[in-house]
């Protein structure tokens, strides 16, 4: 995991006020862990709210995994071509993709599906094999998934009806996104339901928001060991924090080991994509797509169009760094 929400330690009150109560949950859900922290008025309430934000991600993980049969994600994409009735966290999922995938130029796409599939990425992580040396491609790679072809055009969201339909031959992967967007909505939910302050990281993608435990903010390490990045401490009081990094997700295939970032002009692994970018920005999902698009692609790092205000250090394999925005004021 390349960000890390550090225990509560200390924890007291920045003004007069009772110090709110704190509960912490970790778990496993979307294929990585999960950690939660949440302040309320009480211990009874504070755990409370960390058991419905468990309760939460387990219910996206269900609506959004591709490896899940009877998720929503995996019906859009079984139905391609046909508007299909999903919940309201699943409209906003697919509009979120499709913003990102404007936004940064088409290098973020959620619908390189048939890409990943095909290069053997057609199930859980865990269970990956290698593919057969004779055929040049998985040869459990579903006949949907090798017709697929990316690219986020034509795929209609109804928020009157509440449908979305995929074009026929389009794939839609949430990947990080769901992970992203997942703590996003979770972490505002914990709030408006009482929470004095919350936590949510959902495999490194992290929001925070309301208050802190301490006036300087919430503890954050940042930085990967895999990726050769030493970590580093950073202090954020609110706003979503993600990385990306090529050195995780790897597997073999018989051309050669391939990495979950794919560049979609190509629909191969990106060649030349970072060992880590690390993202602050106002939310999780906008941290995660950006930190995705910038591993892709170097430039995009300085496009403002594509990553507005946020703060981006990008770590290359020799280990120079290139950052843009003030992520050292954040360094402890």
């Amino acid at each position: 995991m390349a960000t890390t929400t550090q225990p509560l330690t200390n924890a007291a009150s920045p003004s007069s006020e009772p110090a709110p109560s704190w509960n912490e949950q970790r778990g496993q859900a979307m294929g990585t862990t999960f950690h939660v922290i949440v302040g309320a008025v009480s211990s009874t309430k504070a755990t409370e709210l960390a058991d419905h934000a468990t309760e939460r991600i387990r219910l996206l993980e269900d609506m959004w995994s591709r490896f899940i049969p009877t998720s929503e994600i995996s019906d859009l994409n079984l139905h391609a071509g046909e508007a299909r009735r999903v919940s309201g966290a699943t409209l906003q999922l697919v509009e979120r993709g499709i913003e990102a995938w404007h936004r940064t130029g088409h290098v973020f796409d959620p619908s390189v599906l048939s890409s990943i599939c095909a290069l053997g990425y057609d199930r859980t992580f865990v269970t990956i094999e290698i593919p057969d040396e004779h055929s040049g491609e998985n040869p459990r790679v579903s006949a949907m998934a090798s017709s697929l072809r990316p690219g986020c055009e034509g795929i209609v969201v109804d928020r009157e009806n509440r449908t979305v339909m995929l074009p026929r031959g389009i794939g839609f992967d949430p990947g990080g996104l769901g992970k992203g967007l997942a703590a996003d909505l979770i972490a505002e939910e914990l709030l408006s339901l009482g929470a004095h302050g919350a936590v949510v990281n959902i495999g490194g993608d992290l929001r925070c928001a309301g208050s802190a435990p301490t006036d300087s903010g919430w503890t954050v390490e940042v930085g990967d060991a895999v990726a050769g990045v030493p970590p580093k401490l950073v202090t954020i009081k609110e706003g979503g924090i993600a990385s990306s990094t090529c050195r995780r997700r790897r597997w073999q295939t018989p051309s050669g080991e391939a990495h979950h970032l794919i560049d979609p002009t190509t629909g191969k692994p990106a060649k030349y994509a970072a060992d880590l970018v690390t993202v602050l920005s106002a939310t999780a999902c906008d941290a995660e797509t950006i930190a995705t698009a910038v591993a892709v692609r170097a430039e995009l790092a300085t496009d403002r169009r594509a990553v507005g205000a946020a703060v981006i250090v990008r770590t290359e394999h020799d280990g120079h760094q290139t950052a843009s925005g003030s992520f050292e004021a954040f360094v402890r």
